[in-house]
Order: structure tokens, then sequence, then C-alpha cells
């Protein structure tokens, strides 16, 4: 665990430094300061820093260690300058202290900016070797396909606690598990999609930008039905109704106009499911019904609760307007599949 982040407010004060103190303009955003970090190199000459017009341009070697001498130099120029600037603070009557008592210590400090210089030489190691490189850009993008999943999954089950609570079904929430939603992927342009693909986004109506859903193939018709309708319910409770003619008179009863629900997904053909094992980082284990027989068949020995029986024949029992037209469609086109 990185020390600084038990320190916030010494945190934000420490990780601006090291890109001002390689002369990297702060106009810039975060995202490019970071990349422009990682680029800086370490002086021919082994010095620690050169001078530019009376000022001191610091080159660390961030393939080195803490304890190599031009980054503990370096180092030491960060403790220096948050030690100092505190210290000027606290001095004037007219002026509020940025760091708390307890944070204002040599030695913490000292150990917090060692800490993010190690967390930039691992960054450093992993953008200048291609291996390390991939498989950092691949848990990167691991997480935000998980975050997405996450908050599909928070939505819902929202949803599913008042649906519970409605119908009586016992174990709704149990069926809302992160790992059995589907993954919401991302694209670098249209020249990374097939005309299939391209289709179907326009099908959809939704603009370029738009993030192309993956189901998985061991989940039955109605389970996915009940997610889509899990989903929609709460858009549409979020959306509320549209107040009109705010600026006059109201009359007795008010106008509300409904929200169109709209979406920012489009789905991938049923085909194109991914077809990897039930897996749920929890181990929850679902209910028969939430699992497609046709999947089940090649897969007999696999462990399933009873229950859920209620579950069974969901989809069939929608009507128009329960479930956006697109989801509708969709899941038209995995029954038939």
């Amino acid at each position: 665990r990185n020390i600084s982040n038990d320190h916030p407010k010494l945190k934000i004060i420490i990780h601006p430094m090291f890109p001002d103190l390689c002369n990297i303009s702060r106009s810039l955003n975060k995202s490019a300061r970071a990349k422009l970090l990682n680029t800086v190199k370490p002086l021919e000459s082994g010095e620690a820093y050169r001078e530019v017009n009376m000022k001191k341009i610091w080159h660390p070697n961030w393939k080195g260690s803490v304890d190599d001498e031009v980054n503990v130099a370096f180092i030491q120029e960060v403790v220096d300058l948050v030690w100092d600037n505190e210290k000027r603070l606290r001095e004037d009557p007219n002026s509020k202290s940025e760091i708390q008592d307890s944070d204002y210590d040599h030695q913490l400090i000292t150990d917090c900016t060692k800490a993010y210089f190690r967390n930039i030489h691992k960054q450093f190691l992993e953008h200048h070797d291609d291996e390390k490189a991939r498989k950092a850009a691949e848990r990167k993008n691991q997480g935000r396909r998980r975050s997405r999943r996450q908050t599909a999954t928070k939505a819902r089950r929202k949803a599913a606690e008042v649906f519970e609570k409605e119908y009586g079904h016992p174990g709704v929430l149990g069926m809302i598990d992160t790992d059995f939603t589907s993954d919401v992927l991302s694209y670098g342009s249209d020249a990374d999609l097939t005309e299939d693909t391209l289709k179907r986004r326009r099908g959809a109506d939704v603009g370029k930008g738009a993030f192309m859903v993956e189901g998985a193939q061991w989940r039955s018709t109605d389970y996915v039905a009940f997610l889509r309708w899990l989903s929609f319910k709460k858009s549409k409770a979020n959306q509320g109704p549209d107040e009109q003619n705010e600026e006059v008179p109201a009359p007795k009863r008010r106008k509300v106009v409904e929200k169109k629900a709209v979406k920012s997904t489009f789905d991938l053909a049923p085909s194109k499911m991914h077809s990897g094992p039930l897996l749920s980082g929890k181990k929850i284990v679902p209910f028969r019904s939430m699992v497609s027989e046709k999947w089940l068949k090649k897969r007999p020995d696999i462990a399933l609760l009873d229950g859920g029986e209620w579950l069974a024949g969901f989809y069939g029992r929608l009507k128009e307007g329960d479930i956006h037209k697109d989801d509708a469609r969709f899941l038209k086109e995995l029954d038939e599949w």
C-alpha cells in the first residue's frame, strides 16, 4: 500500500512538485504532465539538474532507485520545498497552513516522497518495456471494463431491491453480480469495427462514441431480459417527468411530458458473445433459471442452485414499453439464436 494514500493532504502537495521541478508546465492537465514526466531523462554529465536562467531544471533517473545519488538529491529538494513552504505559511499570521500538524514531519514527508518516486519508477519501467507496457495497458483496460460493469450492477441492485419487496421473490439481489453483467467495450475508431458491427450501431441510433455491449453465452434469455428490465426501470426512475410552463401561472393540473429513454450503448451480435466459463469473484452460484439450457447441455456437471423459478418465462411476459425498444429487438434476436 502506498503510504501517501494515508496522508491525502500531503500527497496533493508532493505530487505536483515532481513535474514542477522537471520544468513541466502547470498549464497542462494532470494526465499530460504525468506522461511528460515519464520522458524526463538523466543528464549525460551525471548531474542532478541543470540551470537555465537562474532556474534549476531537475533530471532524476526514473530507471534507478531512490538511493541513487541523483535521485537522493531530487527527493531531498522536494522534501525541503514542502517543509520550507509550510514553515513560511505557519510563520505568516495572515496565512493558513496546508499540512496537518501530524503530517508536518520530516521523516513522513520523506517517506511519502520516496513512495511517489517508486510509483513513477514502476510506471517508467512499464512504459519502456514492451511486455510490461502491454500488461499495464491490459490491466488498465480490465479495470475500466470492470468499473463499467460495477456502475450497471449498482443501478440494477437498487431496482432489484424495489422488485424484491414488491413481488416477494427471495434471492433476487443475489442474482445481480458484477461478474454476471455484460462487458461494455470501447474501440479506437470505426476502422476497428466490422461492417456488421457498424450496421448494428447505426441501427441502434447511437453516436460514434457509443460503447459496445458483449454478452455471455451462459446467460438465459430470461435472465438477460430481467437485467435489461431493471436497467430500464432505474433509468426511468432517474429521469422522471419534465415540468412545463414554469414561468407562467400554473393551471390546476400541470402538464407533464415524459422524457425519452436514451441509450449510449449498442449490442454486439449474439454470435459474438463471449463463451468463457461462468465465474464470480464472490463465488456466487447462480440459479438454474439464470443459465441457458442450450449452454448447460454441453456442461451438465456445473453446480447450480435450485430456486428462482419466477424468472422462467420472464422474457415472454414482457409487454411493449417494459424495456427499451433496442433491448426488445436484441432479446428477440437472442431468443432466436
